[in-house]
């Protein structure tokens, strides 16, 4: 994966800024303290917007790694938001594809390392512990909601202030502040 140095980062802060929010409200969501329909509203939101995001990566700057990781995220919120559409029993399915996520994290991991995008690579490491702790939670029922919903929280704040550091330009993906 050749990482473009013409890559939109502030792009980039949008996706990860709408992320900050879902996972707020999956959180709550998680704790009980919003109803099922807020929170598809926000995964189906989100889901969008990486989607889109995924093919203007793919279809327009060629960057088809990027597509993918971007569906991930949107294929996430997607398949949360079609598993309350539903009215899922259980979230075992979601949970299961987390792991599949998981799993392909990890190029995305050693690419921004060896790329030198050192912070886009600490963030594939938050969101990949994030995605297993929803397959312990859902997949497996081995983590309880007031762990998941803390360790959601704190992921969405981390990628906040991030996305607006990339956003306004406080931030590059090597994780230098700009002067």
């Amino acid at each position: 994966m050749q990482i473009p140095w013409s890559f939109p980062i502030g792009l980039l802060g949008v996706n990860m800024l709408y992320v900050c929010a879902v996972l707020f409200i999956i959180g709550l969501g998680v704790e009980g303290r919003v109803k099922p329909l807020e929170v598809m509203i926000m995964c189906f939101i989100t889901g969008t917007i990486n989607a889109i995001s995924g093919f203007y990566y793919g279809l327009i700057l060629g960057d088809v790694a990027s597509m993918a990781g971007s569906f991930l995220f949107g294929f996430t919120y997607y398949f949360y938001a079609f598993d309350i559409l539903g009215r899922a029993e259980n979230y075992k399915g979601l949970g299961h594809y987390a792991l599949f996520v998981v799993f392909a994290t990890w190029p995305y991991i050693y690419f921004n390392i060896i790329g030198g995008w050192y912070l886009v690579a600490f963030f594939w490491v938050l969101w990949m512990q994030l995605w297993f702790n929803y397959y312990l939670f859902s997949g497996l029922g081995k983590v309880g909601p007031k762990i998941t919903a803390w360790n959601t929280y704190l992921v969405a704040v981390i990628n906040g202030i991030v996305a607006l550091g990339f956003i306004f330009g406080y931030f590059t993906p090597m994780g230098i502040p700009l002067p």
